[in-house]
């Protein structure tokens, strides 16, 4: 079953026709993929979220061959043991708080540490290693279970273009061919334990996000973009006038964050391995891991 948890999405099925959690008209099955030109008239021209369920069944060419055979393992043996990474470990965002006020005390000086670090929220701890090392890393994360508890280890947004191991092992989806102005501006590598989560956010500079789930799944809430007055983003004289200040949606402080309860939902998803999903440029995400993850994604500006 297609797993909608709250609200509507369009969702193309291109396995078998599967039966909808959702009652939404919005919800559709297809068994055939959309070509270039039907997918920019139906979704990118009116910038309508999109799920493109088992993409990885449908893309049969050999360029995904080993995506499907061996990324799904979770190993990404096949990785060069010398691309370097960098993983991060974090807390839970709630607590990440009044770590914030310890650390940096005042605001100007917490944005001016976010700009040396380059990072939309300081990690507890970041280290630069091959990504043998990270997988057993995170390997012993998982299984001591620290990450369900209070923790977890990230590897994000790194360039596929930066991992040799991989730049072979998959081709581009073809989604964007009849956008005329839309061009391919980066393509990105993910990888965390069990409750990894990324605070709510849109993708700027302002872009289309195609994100494929290798492997595991990630419970997805979207938001359009006239929601972001209810989410209390950092000032637009920041680089983070993207990110929201609300630590943790899933306990939020109304009292501190009042426009939150008037923030309207348009769905909340699990996305699950083989699932493509498209992102309209502006809308805000909250994206959490619901068990260890691997993920590719591709920006079109």
């Amino acid at each position: 079953m297609v797993k909608i948890l709250k609200g509507n999405v369009a969702i193309i099925d291109l396995g078998s026709i599967t039966k909808l959690s959702s009652s939404s008209d919005s919800c559709i099955s297809s068994s055939s993929m959309p070509s270039p030109q039907q997918f920019h008239d139906q979704y990118i021209k009116y910038r309508k979220p999109v799920i493109f369920k088992n993409y990885l069944k449908y893309a049969t060419n050999d360029d995904w061959k080993k995506v499907k055979e061996e990324w799904q393992l979770g190993i990404c043996e096949q990785l060069n043991d010398q691309d370097e990474i960098c993983l991060e470990m974090k807390k839970r965002e709630f607590e990440m708080t009044e770590y914030w006020k310890q650390r940096f005390g005042h605001l100007d000086v917490f944005i001016s540490e976010l700009r040396e670090n380059g990072l939309s929220h300081p990690p507890n701890y970041e280290k630069k290693m091959n990504f043998a090392n990270a997988i057993d890393h995170l390997r012993i994360q998982e299984q001591t279970k620290q990450a369900v508890d209070s923790k977890w280890l990230y590897v994000q947004q790194v360039p596929t273009s930066d991992l040799i191991g991989i730049t072979k092992d998959f081709s581009i989806p073809n989604l964007f061919e009849a956008s005329p102005y839309s061009i391919l501006g980066a393509n990105t590598f993910f990888l965390g334990t069990t409750n990894t989560r990324t605070t709510l956010h849109y993708d700027r500079p302002l872009v289309d996000n195609l994100f494929l789930q290798i492997y595991g799944e990630k419970i997805w809430k979207l938001y359009e973009p006239q929601q972001g007055v209810n989410f209390y983003p950092f000032g637009f004289d920041t680089k983070y006038s993207h990110v929201s200040q609300i630590p943790e949606i899933d306990k939020v402080d109304t009292e501190k964050f009042p426009l939150f309860e008037k923030a309207q939902l348009l769905c909340e998803f699990i996305l699950q391995p083989g699932d493509l999903v498209y992102l309209p440029k502006g809308h805000w995400h909250h994206v959490q891991h619901a068990s260890m993850s691997v993920s590719l994604n591709f920006w079109y500006y």
